[in-house]
């Protein structure tokens, strides 16, 4: 098992050991279970321009999110607020995302089109999944499509953009529309 330096912080039984990525509202962490040692992808948003309600509904889609799983979808193990902030923890894809890939790829010079074909197929039994189960994913691109160490592809990300969107529009007023 591979040791860690000092983690950066806690949440709730998880230690947040390395930053992976920062976003306009959020960050992704990679962290660990502290009951079993799971290693885990920690997305953390700040909730605090969203109401009451908004918060209890975006919880809410996100644990339906969560109850749907599959091979080519990454599994949220859990959903929860704490001090203002949204918490996803999900699996962590050990060869992070197709975006990241192709970019290596083009560096290298090519990427095969049988790779290109077996990445498209098992994105679109993904997106099967997810409408088998009337949920529509509102965010594909090559970000949030991953590779896991065996290279499978799993679709990740599902209803956070419909919470950033959110979280980032201008509060206006209905009647100015």
């Amino acid at each position: 098992m591979t040791q860690h330096a000092e983690p950066l912080g806690r949440v709730r039984n998880f230690s947040l050991l390395k930053l992976l990525g920062k976003g306009t509202i959020g960050m992704v962490y990679e962290g660990r279970r502290e009951e079993g040692g799971l290693i885990c992808a920690i997305k953390k948003l700040d909730m605090r321009r969203l109401n009451k309600l908004e918060r209890a509904d975006a919880v809410s889609e996100l644990q339906v999110i969560a109850s749907v799983q599959g091979p080519h979808l990454i599994t949220i193990y859990d959903v929860f607020i704490e001090a203002d902030m949204l918490y996803i923890v999900t699996e962590l894809a050990a060869n992070g995302n197709l975006f990241n890939y192709m970019k290596l790829a083009r560096r290298r010079g090519c990427l095969s089109e049988p790779i290109v074909w077996s990445f498209f197929i098992q994105m679109c039994l993904g997106i099967r999944m997810l409408h088998e189960k009337d949920i529509l994913h509102h965010d594909i691109k090559a970000e949030n499509v991953f590779l896991c160490s065996d290279m499978h592809v799993k679709l990740g990300d599902l209803g956070v953009l419909r919470v950033q969107d959110a979280l980032a529009r201008p509060q206006v007023p209905y009647y100015v529309a």
